[in-house]
């Protein structure tokens, strides 16, 4: 690991379906958001960044693993509505609401995605009267390409929040 805490060793990225791969030149494993925010910084600075989609076509760019950012941070039964860091998986956090007795109110097969992963691209459960699991989103903390830090909700910075949504197929749910 360098001065950043970014891995030099790099062993190739695979999706669950395994019909994608990527090999960058580092992976950083940030612990909090600040530590999210000066590896982008990081990585920008250096040229060493692009959209995530991109990834499996380059060799040179910077990922981010966020097992490190894997946690349930606080339940809210009344409300029902839980405050979850972005590696978490949709398995874990499923265990961890259902120890609540809560669930999520729509869920597809695959589980073991990042909540910020089935966020961002629109992932879906079943059913026409349920929307994408984005829809069901109150707020959230987003870190741009630039490093900056931006936490938005339909109150706080909503222009934000509903571009965010709107990246993964958000359509005006609860929140």
């Amino acid at each position: 690991m360098d001065a950043s805490g970014v891995s030099v060793a790099v062993a190739p990225w695979r999706n669950w379906a395994g019909n994608q791969r990527a090999r960058a030149a580092g992976v950083a494993r940030p612990g909090s958001v600040e530590e999210v925010a000066a590896a982008i910084r990081s990585a920008d600075q250096a040229g060493r960044q692009r959209a995530l989609l991109h990834r499996h076509r380059s060799t040179d760019d910077l990922r981010l693993d966020l097992s490190g950012l894997a946690g349930l941070v606080s339940v809210d039964r009344a409300e029902r509505l839980a405050t979850v860091q972005a590696g978490m998986t949709l398995r874990a956090l499923n265990e961890a609401l259902a120890g609540h007795g809560l669930a999520l109110p729509n869920l597809g097969d695959i589980d073991a995605q990042t909540i910020a992963g089935a966020i961002s691209t629109g992932t879906h459960g079943t059913g026409a009267a349920y929307g994408c699991l984005s829809t069901f989103v109150a707020g959230l903390t987003l870190v741009t390409g630039s490093g900056e830090v931006l936490r938005c909700s339909a109150l706080t910075r909503p222009d934000v929040f509903a571009a965010a949504g709107r990246l993964g197929g958000h359509r005006g749910g609860p929140g």
